[in-house]
């Protein structure tokens, strides 16, 4: 089941995110929660676009590691940024 490793990368873009008002999220934090809310749908074709809603298990388990890719790279390159700030 990927719904650990999504929950988990899910919450690491959160992380690194501007934070916001729950109230009041921004279109990013509404884009991402749809596609990790998601279920996959069968489709015959399968175009994948980044970012996109998946529609087959496959795409979803390549859009968790597309995902979980970006969170450590926006983390590494606040702590770069962080990191300049400092010395």
């Amino acid at each position: 089941s990927t719904t650990i490793p999504a929950r988990t990368t899910y919450r690491a873009l959160l992380r690194e995110l501007p934070r916001r008002n729950l109230k009041t999220p921004s279109p990013l934090h509404q884009q991402l929660r749809a596609i990790f809310r998601s279920s996959p749908v069968i489709s015959s074709q399968s175009n994948a676009l980044p970012f996109s809603i998946p529609k087959t298990d496959e795409e979803r388990t390549l859009r968790v590691q597309e995902a979980d890719q970006f969170a450590q790279y926006a983390r590494a390159q606040r702590v770069y940024s962080d990191l300049l700030e400092r010395y």
